[in-house]
């Protein structure tokens, strides 16, 4: 099998980078909007409650003079009926709290996309496999997610991995995508349905194995012979290049290590990636 050079990173095809450009801005919108609606929504009831301490202030000083007027009083109650204090009491923690959580959303989404996409990560290190599975997973989010829900089964006690970081992301991605393909054409005439994406890392002694499976329309026994071929794919023109695979074997082939499946026609398919935790160029 061809291997790549070490030093070129494989790329996705335009309609899989435009997906994840589009879906990366959508998922940082939808929190990014509540943390706005929410800032508003704070600065107008900062707005009411000093208007209310202004009148609270009001009465402190007559109070403090031994002349406080019923005006003043009935003013004051007026205020608080009109701006409900209690109900902004109320609101106020969640308000912050949503934006809290927005603003967490939004990092742990830059972040996963910085670790994924940096530049530097062609050159060989030690990976966390887990971090690289969930960095994948969540910048594809809009790809998948209308589609199925994924499921992770990780093992925490996994060792880090000698791979270069850049290759084997694209690899998840390109097995991800797939998955999704698959799910979408076995639900194609069940609108509303969803399928599963389950991904499962483990040490099988020297090797780490990863395991993406998926409950799409499975692989034609005529066709799985030729699904690393280098061009080949059953889907429709413009939608697929054949490319996702055949470089993914051949990042894998690189790393000295290997990727089968298991497919059953009408079932659904496991793509096994093993990685091997010694470094053969060390």
């Amino acid at each position: 099998m061809d291997s790549v050079d070490a030093n070129t990173a494989p790329s996705p095809n335009m309609a899989v980078l435009g997906q994840l450009a589009a879906g990366v801005a959508h998922e940082i919108n939808t929190p990014a909007q509540y943390v706005s609606d929410n800032i508003y929504f704070l600065q107008d009831a900062f707005d009411s409650l000093q208007k209310v301490l202004s009148h609270y202030d009001r009465l402190l000083q007559s109070v403090k003079a031994g002349s406080v007027k019923a005006k003043t009083v009935q003013d004051l109650q007026d205020l608080l009926q009109a701006v409900e204090v209690d109900y902004l009491l109320d609101q106020i923690p969640d308000a912050i709290s949503q934006s809290l959580d927005g603003m967490t959303r939004i990092t742990q989404i830059v972040e996963a996309m910085r670790d994924f996409s940096h530049p530097g990560l062609m050159e060989k290190k030690t990976v966390d496999i887990n971090q690289s599975i969930h960095n994948t997973i969540m910048v594809t989010r809009n790809i998948w997610k209308r589609w199925a829900d994924v499921q992770t089964d990780l093992d925490a006690s996994l060792p880090s991995v000698p791979c270069q970081p850049g290759e084997i992301n694209q690899v998840l991605l390109n097995l991800i995508v797939n998955a999704t393909d698959a799910i979408a054409e076995a639900l194609a005439d069940s609108p509303g349905k969803k399928g599963v994406i389950r991904i499962q890392s483990a040490q099988r002694e020297q090797v780490v194995e990863i395991r993406i499976s998926d409950t799409g329309a499975g692989i034609p026994e005529a066709v799985q012979p030729k699904i690393f071929d280098p061009f080949f794919t059953t889907k429709p023109v413009g939608k697929g290049t054949g490319q996702g695979l055949a470089i993914s074997a051949a990042v894998i082939a690189n790393h000295a290590g290997s990727i089968t499946f298991e497919t059953q026609p009408g079932c659904g398919s496991t793509f096994i990636l093993r990685l091997p935790l010694a470094d053969r160029e060390a």
